[in-house]
């Protein structure tokens, strides 16, 4: 469904007694007294007595907000520590009272995911519940934190009220357009090369990197810039042995503690692709065009999302628009190989497989290695190769007389055997279950053994590393070779496995 953001350990603050302030009622010392007690009750109705005759003390709503930490009431807590807050002017309560609101959103969003996580375990509508609560409370302590919002859009989903998750996910929007607006204006975007964004950033000075490891055991950094006057945290981590860009926060409340400001914050694309497809649906092409372009921008390496975008331009009966998006922005960066990708993406899409095939030559002619380039390339090129076959066929049932020439076809079917076979040399593509099927499939028809039985040992190797909702479709296509192969045996191995 999404990823979830996790957040390293925290631990909680724990709840303090507070020690006298100058000039505390004699309310607050009793409040104080039975606190120390854990007579909670008749603190607690001491402290009511104390802001019935003084509606704006911080200090009872700070003492309150700590009963109801440590009785885990978090909702009052939350109100009466940011009543707290509010009214105080004391710089030491205030310093406790932001710590405690700090464990407070925590406490809420890790309760809230353990709960939400236990949902998906055991289906029990009463924990969904339960997480929601959590969530919005949160929400009431850091509205500024996105990832409630996108939580309380999540469970809303799972509850099948579509009403309430548009309306979270597009207040999500609503709060994310200033850091969508600085990504778009700075250059960045999932996927782009931390040294590209470091480049590019240079003109606005490094504040702070500050490298660590994700849980896999990969690098990270959070890169600090001052931009405008105002703090720029941008977060990379390796990925697929590549040092990207994963997300970014500008100019985060100052309000929040430092520990809170740096957090990292990966980019979150549901809440866009859920708004598009809502539009999409309803047939309102416009806003559904909206945030597909809002996604474009923020990853530009889709494919998914430039294929809807081909199908909304389509629908708008405006399909060259959507080439001459890609070709204003290859016009501002002539020979940048992603924006000529893309567009040779859509002529894919629109199965105008001549000019695809012209324009990933054109991307790979400035860079050879691009292995999206070499795959989408060798696609193309079997895709126009059964076009080829087909008018082939299609002569022959018009003319018994006419013999099939299987050069017409073939040699396109080399050429994407060719860019198979390199896109699996690199990482990204490395030992890919959809590219070692569709090279099986051309090496048959190639009559081309000796490499048809390589790549079956190499889709043979790679069954015990695939994911589970993947091994419906891996036996698919082994069931499909073997029997275009003509091995009984496995053929027969492989049913007894979909059994």
């Amino acid at each position: 469904m999404k990823r979830l953001l996790v957040l390293l350990a925290s631990l909680l603050v724990m709840a303090v007694l507070f020690q006298s302030f100058q000039c505390s009622s004699r309310n607050i010392t009793t409040a104080k007294v039975k606190m120390k007690s854990q007579q909670y009750d008749e603190a607690i109705e001491s402290l009511n007595k104390e802001i019935e005759m003084n509606p704006k003390s911080a200090e009872a709503y700070a003492l309150l907000a700590d009963i109801n930490f440590v009785q885990k009431n978090r909702k009052e807590a939350a109100k009466n520590a940011l009543k707290s807050l509010e009214y105080s002017q004391d710089p030491n309560l205030t310093g406790k009272m932001k710590d405690l609101v700090h464990s407070l959103w925590i406490d809420c969003y890790n309760t809230g995911l353990n709960q939400y996580g236990a949902y998906l375990s055991n289906k029990n509508a009463a924990l969904l519940d339960s997480a929601l609560v959590n969530f919005e409370i949160g929400h009431s302590i850091r509205p500024e934190f996105l990832e409630f919002i996108n939580l309380k859009a999540t469970v809303y989903e799972l509850k099948n009220d579509q009403e309430n998750a548009l309306k979270e996910y597009t207040e999500y929007m609503d709060k994310f357009d200033k850091n969508y607006k600085f990504g778009v204006k700075n250059g960045l975007y999932k996927g782009l090369l931390r040294q590209d964004m470091l480049d590019n950033f240079s003109k606005f000075g490094l504040t702070k990197s500050m490298p660590g490891l994700n849980q896999k055991g990969d690098s990270t950094s959070t890169d600090i810039f001052k931009v405008d006057e105002k703090d720029a945290f941008i977060y990379s981590e390796v990925v697929e042995g590549k040092f990207v860009v994963v997300g970014w926060k500008f100019d985060p409340p100052q309000h929040w503690l430092p520990s809170e400001r740096v957090l990292r914050t990966d980019l979150n694309l549901r809440p866009v692709d859920y708004l598009a497809q809502h539009y999409y649906f309803k047939k309102d092409y416009d806003n559904a065009l909206k945030y597909i372009k809002i996604h474009l921008d923020l990853d530009p390496t889709n494919a998914e999302v430039y294929a809807m975008m081909v199908n909304v331009y389509q629908e708008l009966g405006k399909t060259e628009e959507a080439i001459k998006t890609i070709e204003t922005l290859i016009e501002g960066d002539p020979k940048n190989t992603l924006f000529i990708t893309q567009l040779a993406d859509l002529y894919h899409n629109l199965q105008r497989f001549d000019d695809a095939i012209g324009t990933y030559e054109k991307a790979l002619s400035f860079d050879p290695n691009f292995d999206r380039a070499h795959r989408n390339l060798a696609s193309a090129y079997k895709n126009r190769a059964s076009l080829k076959q087909r008018a082939e066929q299609d002569k022959k049932d018009n003319d018994k007389n006419y013999k099939i020439d299987p050069e017409a076809y073939l040699p396109d079917l080399r050429s994407s055997a060719k860019h198979f076979s390199k896109s699996l040399e690199s990482k990204n593509f490395e030992n890919d279950m959809v590219i070692l099927s569709e090279l099986a499939n051309i090496y048959q028809v190639l009559d081309e053994q000796d490499n048809l039985k390589k790549i079956v040992r190499n889709l043979e190797a790679i069954e015990m590393s695939l994911e589970p909702d993947k091994l419906e479709q891996y036996y698919l296509n082994m069931l499909r070779i073997y029997s275009e192969m003509g091995d009984t045996d496995k053929l027969e191995a492989v049913k007894k496995k979909m059994e």
